[in-house]
């Protein structure tokens, strides 16, 4: 197989062929309005690879150009993007290319998310004017501006840290926003190596103001992109001469304020771009108190050389971040001196170098390297109360341990904490830091009519943690903890070689067929884990036919697209290295009449985290097919998927049996030899045994006699899931404007499915309190909401599905003539479904119950939503045969009638459903929002923007079918909170 995919890659490359004749452009580039040169434009064809850039006179040659129509696209930071079409037949000199400034005096202005039409893949770009009027606080808000997207109210970055998740929906299974790949000016964002973290990549510390544009890519992305399993975004920043500009901006809970300035340091000397921003949001605009400061910043300086032989070089060197972060210590409404305060530092430093070597072996080489580190210190410091001591364990050995007062031993290993009123300061320090490096080289030539471009390349990554992980300022007040430095675990580096090769052939005068073709290779190192190495090879390939364009008739062009892939994921820290556990049982407690003193000893014993050598890298498997077409004026998109996600990470409980000492403090009574307040208490630490020692002398040293109690400690565990499966299609028309009104029409949306089971046996066992161990353990098929530590348990339901069908209507009104847009958009939802799954092997699971007290079922159908719903394990084991899974169902059932106190015992692995209606469909009728935004350019040197989510304030009712209620769609979760803010933009 893949001989066969880098024969497809490398057939048409690497043929010999004659190449066609090279010509040379030369020209100017001047602005459309004033007619002054346009210094640093860059000047490319994009179909060859081949670029340059303007000087100081806006003046530019671009040579071994190709005879016949070439495209030449014209950028430069405040003007439009603006493509020319050029007849070459010879040299091309004294070619003028006027470029219109980029405001709203253009015919023509978008604000929403626009399909790119040349990408060969579902792929949107959204520009700086449709930034401004959306006005984004957090980027990842632009999630609203694409087919079907929905808005977020109340958009402030105290309360809200929502992660991209392009193709997916938050809370399902395969974690679709961890998979979310996230560039700024082409350098990765990283959060694998940050303990705690599971989801995507934070964007509320991404400066929203510098951006020039962004590009959202959910289809099938090039082989270049790697570590990621659900498409990528990337993010575009202001880059060349601009003057300042100011913006200011206000909503009920955040303000904000922010300078950009491109500098031209001349031709020989570059551009210098600057960028600050302050941003301070609160959560609640009645007590102002719990905040997040955003105060980002860049640095980018860039230039170019080597022009005179028109083989340019330019040079990028940047520094971003910011300093700012989470922090609600000033809140009156909290306990005295409690807060939680979180930095969110962010520094990030990188380069680019590109060469324009047009070789007959190479056309373009460039090479990057980022940094990227955080300071992510947490501090929460809670007040804490007591009547009596508490022990607080804090060995790392195994054995048994009575508690002492910390005056007595700062370092013994269990200490009293304080009785009465105290502060417990926690921190948690993460501290991420990835490296990158990449280098990749293009080649492209044309044979004939055909174009043929190779992209090879490289990259390496390596990620670690130089944090301390959690720890307490006074071990007097650390209740039971023990440290565990995220600085000692191991780098995980990562190496990736990928080619792939875009062949562009024209069949006729309309027609055009393009097929990429590409493999990435994977290459996982960990060090001093026992992961050892792991590797992967991620093949990809997206197709393009366009019938004919711009025609005559009624579709004036037609093309379609498809494509499939396999993308990797990486695994998170979090994943890679779950903590160290710790299983502590009181072994003894007991208290003296004098002076009231406590006496607690504990076992405890150590036991590493489940590293799982067999771990597979989780990873996706996208097809797509799509259609773009122009009917009678009107654009219209269309794009189906469907993306599996294999091996998801996935944690679990392991139980392992063990058995330790306890003795009863209660035999310690009044006919005990030794009186109450001569006792003195010690404990063997191999043993368990307790000792009673007499303090005035008279009394021998007396043992106590303890009981070996039987326990199952649990141990983490990371494994790969069951695949998840989503599919869905996208669509946008654009209609043609309605010139006479001078308004645009869009309607888009989407609908979306989604299907995750658990079917993974994962172990389970109620809870047992000292005294009264449970002695039995439960293997359930995988769960939806499994987690023994928040006390949770073995659910009912082991999946779900979930189907969406969201459509936006966007009316669109542009008078260029005043500078003004105003636009209205309607978010609906038309279609609104989730269900509960309890399935295995493609047959139910659980049984349906016609009273909460039965055990055994009524054999009618769980979805019906009419029944209590009980599932049992697949099987059980116990203390004393962990390895021997016995078939639970048949067990229980003979044990009813055999075995009546089995059958009790049994019974506590069996789990119910709260209400009959557990497992019916929700479905939600359908309902809507209402939003207007309004942007007015004042000249050329200001502008303002007023927009108002759900301006509305809708008060419909919509119906829930799970319980047959009507409930108001008024300050709910299903459309967006009324809320509306106001931007400033002056350019000096």
């Amino acid at each position: 197989m893949n001989r066969y995919i880098l024969l497809v890659i490398f057939l048409v490359g690497f043929v010999q062929a004659t190449f066609g004749q090279h010509n040379t452009i030369a020209g100017k580039i001047i602005g459309k309005k004033d007619k002054k040169p346009v210094e640093f434009a860059t000047i490319s064809l994009p179909d060859n690879e081949l670029w340059t850039l303007s000087d100081e006179k806006g003046e530019f040659s671009l040579q071994r150009v190709p005879s016949g129509k070439v495209f030449l696209t014209v950028h430069s930071l405040g003007y439009v993007k603006t493509t020319f079409e050029v007849n070459v037949d010879g040299d091309v000199i004294g070619l003028i290319l006027s470029l219109p400034e980029d405001n709203l005096a253009l015919n023509e202005v978008v604000v929403t998310a626009q399909q790119k039409t040349e990408a060969l893949t579902t792929s949107y770009t959204i520009d700086r004017t449709t930034l401004d009027h959306a006005q984004i606080l957090n980027v990842n808000d632009i999630s609203s501006l694409l087919p079907g997207g929905k808005s977020r109210g109340d958009q402030n970055l105290a309360s809200n840290d929502d992660r991209f998740s392009l193709r997916g929906g938050s809370g399902e299974k395969g974690n679709p926003s961890f998979g979310t790949a996230i560039e700024v000016d082409g350098v990765r964002l990283q959060n694998n190596s940050e303990f705690g973290e599971t989801k995507g990549i934070s964007t509320r510390n991404i400066s929203s103001i510098n951006i020039e544009s962004i590009e959202i890519t959910p289809g099938i992305a090039s082989v270049e992109y790697g570590d990621m399993t659900s498409g990528i975004v990337k993010i575009n920043t202001r880059k060349g001469k601009s003057p300042l500009i100011i913006e200011m901006a206000t909503r009920p809970n955040t303000k904000q304020i922010a300078l950009t300035k491109g500098f031209s340091l001349g031709d020989k000397f570059g551009m210098l771009n600057t960028s600050l921003e302050h941003t301070k949001s609160t959560s609640d605009i009645a007590s102002p108190y719990t905040s997040y400061d955003r105060n980002a910043f860049s640095l980018t300086y860039s230039t170019s050389f080597n022009k005179a032989n028109n083989r340019p070089v330019t040079l990028s060197v940047g520094f971003t971040g910011n300093v700012g972060g989470y922090n609600d210590k000033s809140d009156p409404d909290k306990f005295t001196n409690t807060y939680l305060k979180a930095k969110d530092n962010v520094y990030r430093g990188h380069f680019k170098l590109n060469w324009l070597l047009d070789k007959s072996w190479i056309t373009n080489l460039e090479v990057s390297g980022s940094i990227n580190y955080a300071d992510k210190l947490q501090k929460k410091n809670e007040n804490k109360s007591s009547s009596s001591a508490q022990a607080a364990i804090h060995t790392t050995e195994e054995g048994y341990f009575i508690a002492t007062k910390y005056d007595e031993n700062r370092d013994a290993p269990i200490i009293f904490l304080p009785e009465g009123y105290w502060y417990q300061l926690l921190y948690t320090e993460n501290k991420p830091i990835d490296y990158a490096a990449k280098a990749k080289a293009s080649w492209v030539r044309k044979f004939g009519k055909l174009t043929n471009k190779v992209l090879i390349g490289s990259d390496f990554t390596r990620s670690g943690n130089k944090g301390d992980g959690k720890y307490y300022d006074d071990m007097r007040y650390a209740p039971t903890w023990r440290a565990d430095k995220y600085s000692d675990k191991p780098y995980m580096n990562n190496i990736a070689l990928y080619a792939e090769d875009k062949i562009t052939l024209p069949v006729n005068d309309l027609s055009t067929f393009q097929l990429t073709a590409g493999i990435r290779a994977d290459i996982t190192s960990i060090k001093g884990s026992e992961y050892g190495t792991a590797s992967g090879f991620s093949p990809r390939f997206n197709a393009k036919y366009t019938f004919w364009e711009n025609a005559e008739k009624p579709v004036r062009s037609l093309s379609l697209y498809a494509g499939w892939g396999k993308a990797i994921k990486l695994p998170s820290f979090e994943v890679l290295y779950p903590s160290q556990n710790y299983a502590d049982k009181l072994s003894f407690a007991s208290t003296t009449a004098l002076n009231n003193d406590s006496y607690y000893a504990y076992y405890s014993m150590p036991y590493e985290a489940i590293y799982n050598p067999d771990l597979k890298w989780q990873y996706n498997k996208q097809m797509e097919i799509g259609l773009e077409a122009n009917i009678l004026g009107a654009k219209v998109n269309i794009s189906a998927f469907r993306n599996k996600t294999y091996n998801p990470y996935t944690a679990v409980n392991i139980y392992t049996p063990y058995t330790y000492n306890y003795t009863n403090g209660n035999i310690l009574d009044d006919t005990f030899p030794i009186p109450s307040n001569d006792r003195i208490f010690s404990i063997d630490q191999t043993t368990g045994l307790v000792t009673v020692s007499d303090r005035s002398g008279i009394h021998p040293n007396m043992q106590l006699p303890y009981v070996t109690r039987e326990e199952f400690r649990a141990r983490k565990k990371f494994i790969n899931g069951s695949t998840v499966k989503r599919s869905g299609i996208d669509w946008s028309i654009d209609f043609a404007p309605i010139s006479a009104l001078r308004t645009s029409i869009r309607l888009d949306g989407n609908f979306y499915r989604y299907k995750g089971l658990e079917e993974n046996l994962i172990e389970w066992k109620p809870s047992s309190p000292d005294g009264n161990p449970y002695k039995y353990i439960g293997y359930y098929v995988g769960t939806s909401n499994y987690s023994t530590e928040s006390g949770g348990g073995a659910s009912p339901s082991n999946g779900s599905i979930t189907k969406r069908i969201n459509t936006n209507l966007t009316i669109t009104t542009h008078i260029p003539k005043i500078r003004l847009i105003i636009s209205a958009k309607i978010e609906s939802s038309l279609y609104n479904y989730d269900r509960r799954l309890s399935e295995y092997n493609g047959s139910n699971w659980g049984y349906a119950l016609d009273d909460i007290s039965d055990d055994f079922s009524a054999n009618t159908d769980i979805y019906s939503g009419d029944k209590y719903v009980a599932v049992y394990p697949l099987y059980y084991s116990t203390w004393d045969d962990p390895d021997t899974k016995i078939p639970f169902a048949d067990k229980f059932k003979w044990a009813k009638d055999n075995d009546y106190n089995l059958y009790l015992e049994l019974r506590d692995l069996v789990r119910k459903t709260n209400a009959k209606s557990y497992f019916k469909p929700e479905k939600i009728s359908a309902y809507f929002s209402v939003n207007i935004s309004v942007t007015k350019e004042i000249g050329d040197f200001a502008s303002i923007s007023f927009y108002a989510t759900n301006f509305l304030n809708s008060m419909k009712r919509v119906r829930r079918s799970q319980n047959n209620l009507e409930v108001s769609l008024y300050d709910s979760s299903y459309i967006p909170k009324f809320y509306y803010g106001l931007s400033l933009r002056l350019k000096l």
